[in-house]
Parts: structure tokens; C-alpha cells; sequence
């Protein structure tokens, strides 16, 4: 599997929320992210290089080029499209508000589906069978986290991220 983009990283430790990482091939948890950030972050002048090191701590890997599916197009998913698309990611947001998706349409230049995200065959249609990563951040906690799980149980191999907020 290729490492995870340099904008996720650092849209993981600027974001203030808890974000849960599936990952079923690493026995590290996860969740233990925010803490490492935030030591990194103390000895590190910027943002980006914190991502960096972070990103080649865990993966061990050069940063490449990935297919990457956004599931919910709020304040956060806009962003972190935009600044993965201009990394030169393969970025497909899916949302099932007809006139969000209308407007990231004619703004992003990535794909943009209207249909619910927790649905597997909206998923495919999305290419999740191509996907390097999944990143869940609709406006439901609940949502986000069964829809990583069901992925994580039909494909393991896909980095799964669900924003979960601390309230």
C-alpha cells in the first residue's frame, strides 16, 4: 500500500478532532496519533514537516500520487479535497446533498457523486476497489465509523479514516 498524502497528515493533527485510523495490517494503534502529533509538533517549527516525519514514522514510504474518496463535503471535506487535488491526488467526494455536490462540481476538479456514502454500491461506483484511502467526515460520528468499518471488512488493504469529534 502507497503512504497517505502529506495533506491528510496534516489535516489529522491541525484538525482538533479525535480521528480513528483503520487500519487492520498495522498491530500500532492508531489512536494513539494525537499524542505523537502533539510531541512531534512541540519539536517541529511547521505543520508540514510534522506531517512529513509522521507520515514516514508510520509508513515508512515516499508520498505518492493516490486515489483517495471523501465522504462528506462539510467545511472539512472541501478542504481537505482541495488541498489533496492540489498535491495531485485522484479525488472523488461523494455527498448526498444535491446542492453541495453542485457546487464542488463546478469548484474541484475531481469526481463528485450524489449518493450516501455508507452504501456499498455507491462506494464501488466511487471505485473504492481502486481507492488507497477512504476518508469519512459527514456531520455523523456514527456514520463515519460504520461506514470504515464496512470497508475495512470487504477491503483491508484501503487506509481508513473517520473524523469521531470530542463532544
Amino acid at each position: 500500500p502507497k503512504a497517505m498524502p502529506e495533506a491528510i497528515a496534516a489535516w489529522i493533527i491541525t484538525g482538533g478532532d479525535i480521528v480513528i485510523l483503520y487500519d487492520t495490517n498495522e498491530k500500532k494503534s492508531k489512536l494513539s496519533f494525537e499524542e505523537e502529533a502533539t510531541e512531534s509538533s512541540v519539536n517541529s517549527n511547521s505543520t508540514d514537516d510534522t506531517a512529513s516525519s509522521m507520515i514516514k514514522k508510520w509508513f515508512n514510504k515516499e508520498l505518492v500520487s493516490m486515489n483517495i474518496i471523501i465522504v462528506g463535503a462539510g467545511l472539512t471535506g472541501i478542504e481537505l479535497a482541495r488541498r489533496l487535488i492540489q498535491d495531485k491526488n485522484n479525488v472523488v467526494i461523494i455527498d448526498n446533498n444535491p446542492e453541495i455536490v453542485s457546487h464542488i462540481s463546478n469548484r474541484l476538479d475531481c469526481m463528485v457523486l450524489e449518493a450516501d456514502g455508507n452504501s456499498l454500491e455507491n462506494l464501488k461506483e466511487a471505485g473504492i476497489e481502486k481507492a488507497d484511502a477512504l476518508v469519512v467526515v459527514t456531520n455523523s460520528d456514527e456514520v463515519n465509523m460504520i461506514t470504515c468499518s464496512l470497508v475495512d471488512s470487504l477491503y483491508p488493504e484501503i487506509t481508513k479514516i473517520a473524523r469521531v469529534r470530542n463532544s
